[in-house]
């Protein structure tokens, strides 16, 4: 396996719940859907029937690609399943989120960014695109066709951005196996006890923190209560997020390697004033 050039450290970055949030469910609906449904269309809606109860032992839903794997049987088969998939998508349902490329840039000059997700590669880098950078999904899809959705070109203020999917964890999901993290660290040349990992999974975090990596632990609270009737917080959902990431980090001066104690962050989130919130909001309406 070719060495890539040393991080050191990193902050690495679950893509669903963390970049493109829990609040973008129409996304996710007709994910769902265009999944299966291409699933089907490789055998036949009986043998997919017949094999689902496989995708609960397997992991669930993180475990979607895995179980697509099996179903599919050969590389090839996979593979033209997953270019399907990709091509299916409407990322148009992700929404648009200003606010997320200031915070992400805020990230940014901590450490490199790596975003590993237990899904595909490909639909990673759209989901980026489309909530930080505002490509249209026809542009997307485009630059798929031409295979030129990769790490390399996707960049954040001059740096490179790395992207691992399922399948480039040789589809071994986050919190299954300490082993994958340790392959995932020598391929990106990255120390874990110096690293941090921001993730709405806590078996995620917890499979983490075993290895000695900081771990911040975004609620889903914050994306129930932004899908409510009435606008809680008068702003988009990873506009909060970042708000609460940033000013914690900073006032916590949490450090590479040091382990995050959860309580003591959330404890921290809620002494923050709410001014704090209100004065963002007028920066951003």
């Amino acid at each position: 396996m070719e060495r890539q050039k040393t991080l050191d450290k990193a902050i690495i970055l679950d893509i669903d719940g963390v970049v493109n949030s829990f609040s973008n469910r129409k996304f996710y609906v007709s994910f769902a859907y265009h999944a299966l449904h291409e699933l089907a269309k490789m055998k036949s809606r009986r043998q997919l029937l017949a094999d689902l109860p496989k995708l609960k032992k397997m992991g669930g839903a993180n475990a979607l690609f895995k179980f697509a794997r099996y179903f599919c049987k050969d590389t090839e088969t996979f593979n033209n399943y997953c270019r399907n998939l990709s091509l299916k998508l409407n990322y148009n349902l992700i929404k648009y989120d200003p606010p997320m490329k200031a915070f992400m840039n805020r990230l940014n000059s901590f450490s490199d960014i790596i975003v590993r997700s237990d899904g595909l590669r490909e639909i990673a880098c759209a989901a980026w695109l489309r909530v930080v950078e505002n490509w249209p999904s026809a542009q997307i899809k485009a630059t798929m066709i031409k295979n030129r959705i990769s790490s390399e070109n996707i960049l954040l203020a001059g740096k490179p951005l790395h992207f691992s999917g399922l399948v480039e964890n040789k589809f071994k999901i986050k919190a299954e196996s300490p082993d994958s993290w340790k392959d995932f660290a020598d391929k990106y040349g990255i120390d874990l006890a110096k690293s941090v990992l921001i993730d709405d999974s806590r078996n995620n975090c917890k499979t983490a923190e075993k290895l000695g990596m900081t771990t911040v632990h975004i609620s889903k609270l914050d994306s129930f209560l932004q899908n409510l009737p009435i606008n809680v917080y008068h702003q988009s959902l990873s506009d909060v997020l970042g708000v609460r990431l940033s000013h914690t980090l900073r006032k916590m001066n949490i450090s590479y390697g040091q382990k995050v104690d959860i309580k003591s962050f959330f404890s921290n989130l809620l002494r923050m004033p709410v001014k704090t919130f209100q004065a963002r909001s007028r920066e951003n309406p």
